[in-house]
């Protein structure tokens, strides 16, 4: 029934319908109270007046001239059958005018003035008592129409000659099936044609307003109208449309969306489902799209615009509600524009999608899209951009909870789809986002709004010689103009598959690659966070001067400046690997934690550091490296619960000082060192450049910077319950409290309570020396250096013992009040000595070798074993009852003979039974109690 009712809107507003109906089917006229028979108006002849109905058939004879004036109120009923069977006349329309009369100049024309057409639809719910309802009306001030005769030869109006109406207005009734519709124009033109009535106004330049109504009412106006509004009895199989063609200046209103062209409109609607077709030519604008904010508006420029609406009629709690919404909406421009809210769309087709409130919400760019923001300054290219505007597109789904647009625009007012490759340029921050696979940006309104942008595919952002790669897009948020911002190369879980790249150049460079998670946020103060994370333990970071490598999460905080403030590593096994001047070391742990970015903290079961260029490695459950300024740094091992504190230290190859300077060939392997202790510290020794100044003279030469660099001396420095042994040829083992020593291993001093150093010597001798403080050192070669040291609390002492073969004196004890060194073969004591043999629970062997003297030297062979004593100074021997006394004392410790000799007075031997032997030397062998020697003198029997 709409159909039918708004082809009677239209029909009356043409005026066709009022002398259609007045003359059309039931004759020129026909007068009728609804339920009596009608009779058609006879003809008749006047002298004068009237207008005549042209002949037929070029016959004058048939022309009949007809009279017609004043007011005149034409019903038009239509038959309903009852129930019952009887029949029943309903009022489709009534017209009233307040005077008709023949047109004055033309006899063919009828004059109708102060013409009301209303009009009815009938209700016909109730099969037993059907009823007219309202309508609608049409009112014009004039209507011209040309009348005839008909088939049967009966007056008629002329429906191949246009109808003149003036001054036409069309309302519907409410809550009619029609809608809102209201119609004004100022003169028209009306003519039935076969595809119903058609419309035009005599002139282009003659304006006219159209309103087709509902809850969502379209508003058209414009310069020139032409229109063909389908007949209500047109066959069922023709097609119905309704058809507007504005000639220029059209205005298009649907909602908030208005269109406009300098050209021309053509809107056609299919009637049988509803939906219209619009479009506008020439200079064409949309306004109103995407922002319902008038402060900020969103308009679209180009060439044309087409369009397509629907318009439904739906039962709402027994309401009846007529709504138009779009469909689609087509902007082509060379280029089209899409302008507003500091940013600029420009393709060569911009496409528009409705929300579920029927407003054009979603708008696709296509043809070489390039969006322009102004503030910030960036530029966005795609294969293809989508501009969503998230208030329209659900807003509507919110609004009955309480949620306003403006409110629900600050969250999220803008979504922004760049589909295929994308580019994202931003001048301001100098960032570029590339994105294969397209970019997704939401954010919402206001300079403190948050932005939410989606990258897929293979990505980079390039920002202020920060490269950022990935091949499984990314995720970046940020806060207003100048927030914080926030970056996820990849998934949020553990991607395998996700390979991530981060470079940054300059004069702090570092890379940082793996296959995972990526993600970078910016802190207060200019600083970013790095957070990776890697089930390969893949991660890989290249700093300038260490690499970071097999770790599985990094965590990183950098400065303002790009420097590294804060990094913690974890994996089964972290490496990092850094360039110092005496070489490349590589630190292995669970998990490397500083800081600085200098110092740093490794950590595990155990942690590690090596030195690739030999076996030399510190383990600890801690491992701190702490930088003390420059290319200095310090490692600091301490005993964890598991484990004490390891270093083992393989000092690199020296060469032999006797060979030739110009052949260096020769080099002598070194024997590794071990040590366990509590806390182990390798701290750099330098002298600082104020110290080189005052041994110079002030000045600073190249060969100063060599002498300094010289006298560079790297130690190590253990605390604690220590353990030091030596592997090799020479093997030793120590123990102490506290021990320094130099990073090659070449020399140290340990400390202790006592300290002892114990070693094994060729013949199967174990030697143990016992001291306060014990000084370790390597020479070239071979020798082994030993400082035992003397305090108030303890005298050194050194242990020997030997094995079964061994020849001569077999355990032995040396403590001397005063320093105990050893170099090479020879063990030298500084001070009042006392000698003593042992048995084997070491305890002073009776009848063992006794010796004491001011000072001593014991001699050993190749093969370690003891060959010599030499006493000086009171030398005094006690051996088998064997007693001799002299200035100085020689003991052959494999032949079991002592040699005595006095300068000043006469040496003395005492042998068992009482003898006593004087002279000035005296050789005595103590097992077969032999004396030899040069002017002797012998007492005793």
């Amino acid at each position: 029934m709409i159909k039918k009712l708004i082809f009677f809107v239209f029909l009356m507003a043409g005026g066709f319908g009022v002398m259609h109906f007045v003359i059309g089917w039931e004759n020129f006229a026909t007068i009728s109270d609804g339920e009596s028979d009608n009779s058609p108006i006879k003809d008749t002849e006047r002298s004068g007046g009237g207008f005549v109905v042209q002949e037929m058939d070029g016959n004058q004879a048939d022309a009949v001239r007809v009279y017609s004036e004043g007011p005149m109120r034409i019903p038009r009923t239509r038959p309903f059958r009852l129930p019952n069977g009887r029949i029943r006349h309903v009022t489709t329309y009534v017209l009233n005018t307040e005077d008709s009369r023949p047109h004055p100049s033309a006899d063919d024309q009828m004059e109708l003035t102060g013409v009301v057409v209303n009009f009815y639809d009938i209700d016909g719910s109730d099969p037993s008592s059907p009823r007219a309802v309202r309508a609608g009306k049409l009112e014009a001030a004039t209507a011209i129409l040309q009348v005839g005769r008909d088939e049967k030869g009966r007056p008629s109006v002329r429906e191949d000659r246009d109808m003149d109406l003036e001054q036409v207005v069309v309302t519907s009734a409410e809550g009619s099936k029609l809608g809102d519709v209201r119609m004004t124009v100022p003169r028209v033109l009306v003519r039935h044609t076969d595809q119903g009535l058609s419309l035009r106004t005599p002139t282009p330049d003659i304006e006219f307003h159209v309103t087709l109504g509902g809850d969502d009412p379209m508003d058209l106006t414009g310069q020139g109208l032409r229109a063909v509004l389908p007949s209500d009895d047109m066959p069922d199989d023709a097609p119905r449309t309704l058809e507007f063609h504005v000639t220029s200046n059209p205005v298009f209103k649907r909602g908030a969306s208005t269109l406009r062209a300098r050209g021309s409109l053509d809107y056609v609607e299919d009637m049988a489902i509803g939906i219209g077709h619009v479009d506008l030519r020439e200079d064409v604008r949309a306004d109103g799209l995407l922002s319902d904010d008038p402060d900020q508006p969103v308009t679209a420029y180009g060439d044309t615009i087409l369009g397509s609406i629907s318009r439904n009629e739906s039962r709402v709690r027994g309401k009846t509600k007529r709504t138009t919404s779009w469909l689609t909406l087509r902007l082509d421009g060379q280029p089209a524009r899409l302008e507003g809210n500091g940013a600029e769309l420009r393709c060569a087709r911009l496409e528009g999608w409705p929300s579920i409130a029927g407003e054009p919400a979603v708008f696709t760019a296509s043809g070489e899209p390039y969006l322009l923001q102004s503030d910030p300054e960036a530029e966005f290219r795609a294969e293809r951009i989508h501009v969503v505007s998230v208030p329209k597109w659900i807003g509507a789904l919110h609004r009955p909870y309480g949620f306003s647009t403006t409110g629900f625009g600050r969250i999220a007012h803008e979504y922004l789809i760049f589909e295929g490759a994308a580019e994202v340029a931003d001048s301001r921050s100098e960032t570029t986002i590339r994105a294969s696979r397209g970019i997704r940006v939401l954010r919402g309104s206001g300079d403190d709004a948050a932005t939410v942008s989606v990258g897929q595919g293979d990505v980079t952002i390039e920002r202020s010689g920060l490269d950022a790669t990935g091949n499984r897009g990314f995720f970046l948020t940020g806060q207003g103009k100048d927030g914080d911002q926030s970056l996820r190369l990849g998934p949020r879980e553990l991607d395998p598959e996700h390979a991530f790249e981060i470079v940054r150049k300059g004069d702090k460079p570092f890379t940082v690659r793996g296959h995972g998670t990526c993600n970078v946020s910016q802190l207060e103060g200019g600083r970013n966070r790095v957070e990776l994370g890697s089930a390969a333990d893949d991660i890989h970071a290249e700093f300038e001067d260490a690499d970071l490598t097999d770790v599985g999460k990094l965590v990183a905080t950098i400065s303002e400046a790009q420097e590294i403030e804060a990094i913690e590593a974890f994996g089964a096994a972290c490496r990092i690997e850094r360039e110092t001047q005496d070489g490349k070391i590589i630190g292995i742990a669970e998990s490397i934690h500083s800081d600085d970015g200098r110092s740093f903290r490794l950590r595990g079961h155990p942690a590690r550091i090596e030195r690739p260029g030999d076996d030399s490695v510190v383990t600890g459950d801690e491992i701190r490296v702490i930088h003390y300024g420059g290319d200095k740094y310090a490692v600091v091992v301490d005993r964890g619960p598991s484990r004490p504190a390891h270093v083992t230290i393989v000092p690199p190859p020296e060469s032999d000082s006797e060979s030739d300077p110009k052949n260096r060939t020769d080099e002598l392997p070194r024997e590794p060192v071990d040590l366990d202790a509590d806390r182990v510290r390798f701290v750099p020794y330098t002298l600082p450049e104020s110290v080189l100044r005052m041994h110079t003279g002030g000045r600073l030469r190249t060969w100063d910077v060599a002498f300094a660099a010289s006298l560079r001396a790297d130690r190590v420095l253990a605390d604690g319950a220590i353990e030091v042994s030596q592997r090799g040829e020479r093997p030793f083992e120590a123990w102490g409290e506290r021990f320094v020593t130099r990073l090659d291993g070449t020399s140290g001093i340990l400390l202790g309570d006592p300290a002892r150093v114990e070693h094994d010597t060729d013949d199967g001798r174990h030697v143990t020396a016992i001291a306060d403080g014990i000084r370790v050192g390597q020479g070239s070669g071979k020798d082994q250096n030993l400082l035992l040291l003397q305090t108030d609390h303890r005298d050194p002492v050194i242990i020997v013992r030997g094995t079964e073969g061994s020849a001569g004196v077999r355990n032995l004890r040396v403590s001397c009040d005063g320093q105990i060194r050893a170099v090479g073969g020879e063990i030298e004591f500084q001070g009042p000595v006392v000698v003593r043999e042992l048995d084997e629970n070491g305890k002073r062997l009776k009848g063992g070798l006794h010796v004491t003297s001011a000072s001593m030297r014991l001699e050993t062979d190749d093969r370690g074993e003891l060959r010599k004593l030499i006493a000086v100074g009171d030398a005094r021997l006690k051996v088998r009852g064997v007693r001799a006394r002299g200035d100085e004392l020689e003991v052959d410790m494999r032949e079991s003979r002592a040699t005595i000799s006095r300068h000043k007075y006469l040496a003395i031997v005492y042998l068992p039974g009482g003898r006593l032997v004087r002279g000035r030397r005296l050789e005595v062998n103590y097992v077969d109690m032999l004396v030899t020697g040069w002017n002797t003198y012998i007492e005793g029997s």
